[in-house]
């Protein structure tokens, strides 16, 4: 969770105008994660290191819906909409979002920096069906009994986010 720690402890936004670069923090992290394979290597058993470039379900809803996301060390949070079933038909996915960019731009330079020595989630979304929980909140459990032609459209608008995230 090191970006998280030293990225978002402010929105993406205010990261926008620190004088640490995104670049800087992603090295610093690389460094440190090598450095800790070497102890996660004695580890008996079989371990592939992994770098996960999520920042949390908030983020996630954040970046499909543009709403304030509350960053904290291990995850993130953004309420879920109102009305989702009325705002999937007005609105789409946007490349100009801020976590969208970051995430983009980590990706990027994990990739230019990565030499096998690590695996790494090139996407940063979750499945249809959690984004669709971030959108609708909690009562989606209910509203799948009780309007589920309602909740199909919104997991369907997740997936066509999720499409258009990774083109």
């Amino acid at each position: 969770h090191f970006l998280l720690d030293n990225f978002f402890d402010v929105s993406p936004w205010e990261q926008l105008y620190k004088t640490v670069t995104f670049s800087d923090l992603v090295d610093e992290y690389l460094k440190r994660y090598r450095e800790k394979l070497v102890e996660l290597a004695e580890v008996p058993g079989e371990y592939i290191p992994g770098i996960y470039n999520v920042f949390g379900i908030g983020a996630i809803t954040g970046a499909m819906t543009g709403k304030h996301v509350t960053f904290g060390s291990q995850t993130s949070w953004c309420e879920p909409l109102d009305d989702p079933y009325n705002w999937i038909k007005t609105h789409q996915f946007d490349p100009e979002n801020p976590i969208i960019k970051v995430a983009a731009r980590s990706i990027e330079l994990l990739s230019a920096r990565w030499n096998g020595d690590f695996s790494f989630l090139p996407f940063m979304h979750r499945s249809p069906l959690d984004a669709a929980n971030g959108l609708i909140g909690d009562k989606i459990f209910t509203e799948m009994y009780d309007r589920p032609e309602k909740v199909k459209k919104v997991i369907d608008w997740c997936v066509n986010w999720i499409i258009d995230c990774e083109d």
